[in-house]
């Protein structure tokens, strides 16, 4: 009888010891970080062509792992009890064995982020998108291939938008067809492995329902000068580019409706820097500004063929809220902010007092 007394008290000793240790192995194995310190997130696609077992294999190779058998583990198991949606998945700074468990079972697909920045032009946009490589690629592809764009549903989507804001010709000629300005500013989130040309159609949506709600607020004089949307857009484009601070937008909008009213050149540098695309190498000369292209707003009237830029709603707002002035130039100071003249000789005592250098890249209008 004490024999098996002692028999007893030894198996719970054990018995309490095993579980101690069961316990403290699932507490580790779900705090223990799958990724590296300072790693980046491991990306990873669950397709139905490759079995669980290869892919747990490929995924715990990665060198950004730090416990590549708790990923192993993750994967099996999730496979295992059922099939995981196709897609790719992500192990992010902080994921654990339960919470990648959780991921790949719930079928929570890997996201990413894309920013659209202000003022940038579309090759800008397209050569950021190029830079990524959780996105399928086309977008660039169908800007220069004609054959292609017309069939991808999406990029015939991105360039209907163009006809649905404005008329089909400009100062007389007929419009090319331009992605330019039709991308709202903004941060994306998209689902890694969609089509770049996806991303931006919803770009172009957010930029529809901009344009449309900001028209509807346009000052009544602004139909004296702007006869659609998308000459909006245009016009809020070259005002981007031209405003280094908000606080002048609605200022320098004016100055634009002024000249446009009366029929007087934009002199805007930022037109002739688009229009001269590569040839431009930092620096506006006199010849370039004396150089005829569609978007040289000193040697043309009116507004360029297509908006120059993604213009911000700040400065889609600024082009149809313009401030009541009689302003006709205005000249940068020199710390973002500009210096407004409604006469000549104003403006050229402003432009001897913050340009003595001579001519200067979006300065002196």
């Amino acid at each position: 009888m004490k024999i098996d007394s002692k028999r007893k008290e030894q198996f719970k000793k054990y018995a309490a010891a095993a579980l101690a240790l069961c316990v403290l192995a699932v507490f580790y194995l779900g705090s223990a970080k799958l990724l590296s310190s300072g790693a980046p997130r491991v990306l990873f696609n669950v397709s139905q062509s490759e079995p669980s077992g290869e892919l747990s294999k490929t995924v715990a190779s990665n060198s950004a792992l730090a416990h590549p058998f708790f990923a192993r583990a993750a994967i099996a198991l999730a496979s295992f009890r059922a099939p995981v949606k196709t897609g790719w998945y992500s192990i992010e700074k902080g994921d654990t064995f339960f919470s990648l468990l959780t991921k790949l079972s719930s079928g929570e697909q890997a996201t990413s982020a894309f920013r659209i920045p202000e003022g940038f032009t579309s090759r800008q946009i397209f050569e950021l998108l190029g830079k990524r490589d959780d996105l399928k690629h086309e977008a660039e592809d169908l800007s220069r291939d004609e054959a292609k764009a017309a069939g991808s549903e999406s990029f015939q989507k991105i360039l209907a938008f163009q006809n649905e804001i404005g008329e089909p010709a400009q100062n007389g000629k007929s419009r090319e067809a331009s992605i330019e300005g039709l991308l709202a500013p903004d941060t994306y989130f998209y689902i890694v492995g969609q089509t770049d040309t996806k991303l931006l159609l919803r770009s172009v949506n957010q930029q529809r329902k901009i344009i449309n709600e900001e028209w509807e607020k346009r000052k009544p004089a602004v139909n004296d000068v702007l006869h659609s949307r998308y000459e909006a857009l245009i016009l809020a484009s070259v005002i981007e580019k031209e405003s280094g601070v908000k606080a002048d937008k609605h200022l320098i909008s004016s100055v634009f409706h002024n000249r446009l009213r009366i029929g007087m050149p934009l002199q805007s540098d930022p037109t002739v820097i688009y229009g001269m695309g590569g040839r431009y190498r930092g620096n506006l000369t006199k010849a370039d500004l004396r150089t005829p292209t569609p978007y040289n707003t000193y040697t043309m009237k009116g507004l360029p063929p297509t908006p120059i830029c993604a213009p911000s709603r700040e400065s889609i707002n600024a082009a149809l809220q313009p401030a009541d002035t009689k302003y006709l130039y205005f000249v940068a100071r020199g710390d973002g902010s500009s210096e407004f003249s409604d006469n000549l000789q104003s403006h050229n005592q402003a432009v001897d007092k913050y340009q003595r250098s001579g001519i200067k890249n979006g300065g002196s209008k």
